[in-house]
């Protein structure tokens, strides 16, 4: 086999082992920035998960829809429902609307999802 055939088939074989392990990549509408941009221009690794804790960075869906989805910040746990703090306001978003915790954010790579339409 080719050089390029075996560096594809390892990067194919990591994604897999990681989609196994419940890590995803998203694409945020709004949220939290950091100094390197807004949420919307960068894309988020987040472990998928409904179980998070006060203080958690999310990776879930807005009751706007317009927002959604959202990059956010756990400020409580209720019992069927989570307060996040979403960059501009304090709004509960339930366990079911969760995608999971946020692992990293890679800014810029959100431009390529905003131009393709994703």
């Amino acid at each position: 086999m080719s050089t390029t055939i075996k560096r594809a088939t390892a990067v194919l074989g990591v994604l897999l082992l990681l989609g196994v392990f419940g890590v995803r990549v998203g694409h945020p509408n709004s949220g939290l920035s950091t100094a390197l941009g807004s949420a919307s221009s960068s894309i988020v690794i987040y472990k998928a998960g409904k179980n998070l804790e006060v203080g958690d960075k999310i990776f879930g869906a807005s009751l706007d829809a317009t927002l959604s989805p959202v990059l956010g910040e756990v400020a409580e746990k209720g019992k069927d429902d989570y307060a996040v703090q979403n960059g501009k306001f304090l709004e509960r978003i339930t366990k079911e609307n969760t995608r999971g915790k946020m692992i990293v954010v890679i800014p810029f790579f959100g431009y390529l999802f905003n131009i393709v339409g994703f």
